[in-house]
């Protein structure tokens, strides 16, 4: 059996954290609080800032993607699910909110997700985040998988994800707040709609089709800004942000009157 570390960190600055969250499995909610726990050690008990690094993840469990959202908010709806004919058709269903537990559903089932866009969307729509890069994939269906008896299993398309502001994510992803390209074949990276037969968006507008291209590679080194211009806008941001934070006047006292 081997098992595989979801999450990798490092601090810059001393101060500002960068996880990467590989991939969404049983223990990376797990693995991410250990991580963002040593780094509040190095950083002698307080970070100023934290890079969450969701490029090349390819989900994984729903749950795991709930946990790791909620670590970064008060409360809330995460993430809603609307199932049913008339939510294929992009219109109203049954639906249900995520906060910060999700059950399994079952012996023998698991949800799957596109777990980093949904954390993305949660984030955002908090004003938790400001998500940096370009547009992600579009994966918004809800998948269940089935365990059969024979060891096989059967997956089953059962509904639509939401952001919390009631965003579809099928076929348009989630939009960033600022975009940068990690490099020029950004923009024929392959994403939902480039699929044939895929899953179609909400409204039911047709997005262009494209041809299939390798995904965008990653930086030499995802760690270093120098080989990585996306990870170093997101540091750059976090550095100016302390920067105008103790620049604001303080917050003007109000008196109370009888």
């Amino acid at each position: 059996m081997i098992r595989i570390v979801s999450v990798e960190e490092k601090l810059f600055d001393r101060k500002l954290a960068y996880v990467k969250v590989k991939s969404f499995q049983d223990r990376t909610d797990a693995y991410l609080r250990k991580a963002l726990d040593s780094m509040r050690d190095q950083a002698g008990g307080q970070l100023s800032g934290i890079v969450l690094d969701l490029r090349h993840n390819p989900g994984g469990l729903l749950d795991q993607a709930v946990k790791v959202a909620d670590r970064f908010l008060d409360g809330g709806v995460i993430v809603t699910t609307k199932a049913g004919r008339e939510a294929r058709r992009g219109g109203e269903g049954p639906s249900q909110g995520h906060r910060a537990e999700v059950p399994d559903g079952g012996a023998g089932r698991r949800r799957h997700a596109s777990a980093s866009e949904i954390v993305a969307g949660a984030l955002q729509d908090s004003g938790r985040a400001v998500v940096i890069g370009t547009r992600t994939f579009g994966k918004g269906s809800v998948q269940t998988v089935i365990e059969l008896e024979d060891g096989s299993g059967l997956k089953l398309t059962v509904a639509r994800y939401y952001t919390p502001s009631g965003r579809s994510i099928q076929e348009r992803g989630i939009e960033p707040d600022l975009w940068v390209k990690a490099s020029a074949a950004d923009d024929e990276a392959p994403r939902e709609h480039n699929l044939p037969g895929h899953f179609k968006g909400e409204e039911g507008e047709l997005i262009p089709a494209a041809s299939l291209q390798p995904p965008a590679p990653q930086p030499q080194s995802p760690d270093d800004p120098k080989n990585d211009p996306q990870l170093k806008v997101a540091l750059d941001t976090l550095r100016t942000w302390a920067v105008f934070k103790r620049s604001l006047p303080p917050p003007a006292v109000r008196t109370a009157h009888p």
